[in-house]
């Protein structure tokens, strides 16, 4: 007659399915934490980039002609930026505005310059530290403007200016933002408005 109780072997391999378990415990924690970070980096910056774009789109649906029909709009390449008016529905700015989008690069920033009823148009410098933060983690921008023949990567509609009068009939950006877990640190999102005044 058997005694009843656990054998050496059924005891060790019990300390032994254990101990593998407990191993195994902290790393299935560890990429489950890195999986959650990554997710939500990339959650973070899409929502970002949807809110910045549906500014950039509210300003550039409503880019205005002067009284003597001039239209103002910039854009250049270097540094990329791209200036406007247009009619603007903001907090405490209600009205024509002038408006600017441009890269801080020591910030990695999208950053909306906007200056209510302006006397002289595109006379301060973009750059100010009140401007408007759009989005984080910009690393690079790219713009460029459709004349309804070709893209163009340099815009202007001044008095003097090689598009004189003429607004943009589509203005398409690329935004690269820094992402820790994407391939080269980075992820491309692109964007396009179709100008109605065009």
């Amino acid at each position: 007659m058997r005694k009843k109780g656990v054998s050496l072997i059924e005891l060790l391999t019990v300390i032994v399915i254990i101990s593998i378990i407990s191993i195994s415990l902290p790393l299935l924690f560890k990429v489950s934490s890195f999986l959650l970070k990554k997710s939500d980096e990339t959650m973070t910056g899409f929502s970002d980039v949807r809110m910045c774009f549906t500014t950039m789109k509210t300003d550039l649906k409503s880019i205005r002609v002067s009284q003597k029909g001039t239209i103002y709009c910039i854009g250049t390449g270097s540094p990329v930026s791209f200036r406007f008016v247009s009619y603007v529905f903001d907090e405490g700015k209600t009205g024509i505005c002038e408006i600017g989008y441009y890269l801080d690069h020591l910030k990695n920033t999208l950053r909306r310059h906007l200056t209510a009823d302006p006397v002289i148009l595109f006379q301060k410098e973009l750059g100010d530290s009140d401007d408007e933060i759009l989005c984080k983690n910009v690393v690079d921008l790219k713009i460029w403007y459709f004349d309804g023949t070709v893209w163009k990567e340099e815009w202007d509609a001044s008095i003097s200016g090689v598009d004189a009068g003429k607004v943009p009939v589509s203005i398409k950006f690329k935004f690269s933002l820094f992402e820790s877990s994407a391939p080269g640190n980075k992820r491309d999102f692109y964007f396009q408005v179709d100008i109605p005044t065009a």
